[in-house]
């Protein structure tokens, strides 16, 4: 029978202050359940750890060398997500940091696959993996809350091994620009945002489509188009093949007079970036309607 008998311990070398220490349900805890006190930056909010001054022949003697399972520390590291305050970043910082750095050395390359984290730090939170991409470039563009860079802190060969097996994105791709505007697409097709984060999505979409009309076969990438809307506060997408860009006024207001339904590029979005990007003129457009219509009049010269 594992007797109760070693008191666990109870004042850490450092605690973040929003964050309760691991308190076993009696003051002495079984020693099968222990670890060692230098497991509990990693597993002492979840986990009963000896103290510091028990003597190594203890240590020995109850096998408290013994590494913790990494379902422990994964635990610990749903704790931190679940926790996490803003006001305490600077406590959690170092924490999840050496935390990345144990799970990424510990465990071999083809272990790792085994690792699952629903959520990774971003810097200041946390967010889904798939929200982060690895490796930086000067010409990335801002594309905060929804695509964010690994934070420096975590920009270590290891940590950012272990950031890709878990789904963390390689580099800002068009791909991955593409999929911002679909998420967004399909963020404001399913609620009402308020006008400030309004602002902020289309400044995030003008920048990802100004970048965007620089690839080569973007036209082929089904890239979602912000429309004008009557109501400013709506953000509206379509196909590029189902916009058209104003090109001339009065056949805007010639088309309008004529019933047309029309879904016209959002004012934000450029002539010049809508063309590349595969949207019609509405010259175009109206050209296209014409070309069933066939020529008459004399056809023999006098």
């Amino acid at each position: 029978m594992d007797l109760e008998i070693v008191e666990p311990m109870s004042n850490p070398t450092s605690c973040i202050p929003n964050m309760q220490w691991f308190k076993y349900s009696h003051d002495f805890c079984e020693p099968s359940r222990m670890y060692n006190h230098e497991y509990e930056i990693f597993i002492g909010y979840v986990a009963p750890v000896i103290s510091v001054s028990t003597p190594v022949s203890l240590v020995a003697g109850f096998g408290w060398n013994r590494a913790p399972d990494v379902e422990l520390i994964l635990k610990q590291h749903s704790l931190y997500v679940d926790k996490y305050q803003e006001e305490y970043k600077s406590e959690y910082l170092l924490p999840i940091k050496q935390l990345y750095q144990y799970l990424s050395k510990m465990f071999p390359l083809q272990s790792r696959c085994n690792i699952e984290l629903d959520k990774m730090w971003m810097g200041d939170g946390f967010v889904l993996p798939s929200q982060i991409y690895i490796n930086s470039d000067p010409d990335d563009i801002d594309t905060k809350p929804y695509l964010l860079p690994l934070p420096k802190e975590l920009q270590t060969n290891d940590i950012k091994e272990l950031a890709s097996q878990i789904g963390c994105k390689e580099k800002q791709t068009a791909e991955t620009l593409v999929a911002v505007l679909h998420l967004l697409n399909k963020k404001h097709e399913q609620s009402d945002s308020e006008k400030n984060s309004n602002l902020l999505d289309l400044d995030i979409i003008i920048r990802i489509l100004n970048k965007l009309k620089n690839v080569s076969d973007v036209k082929t990438m089904n890239v979602p188009i912000p429309i004008h809307t009557a109501n400013k506060s709506k953000l509206d997408f379509r196909a590029a093949s189902e916009c058209n860009y104003c090109n001339a006024e009065w056949l805007k207001e010639l088309a309008e007079e004529d019933g047309e339904s029309m879904f016209f590029v959002h004012e934000d979005v450029s002539s010049d970036t809508a063309a590349k990007l595969g949207v019609p003129s509405l010259t175009d457009n109206l050209l296209s309607e014409t070309e069933g219509i066939q020529e008459w009049g004399q056809k023999e010269p006098l």
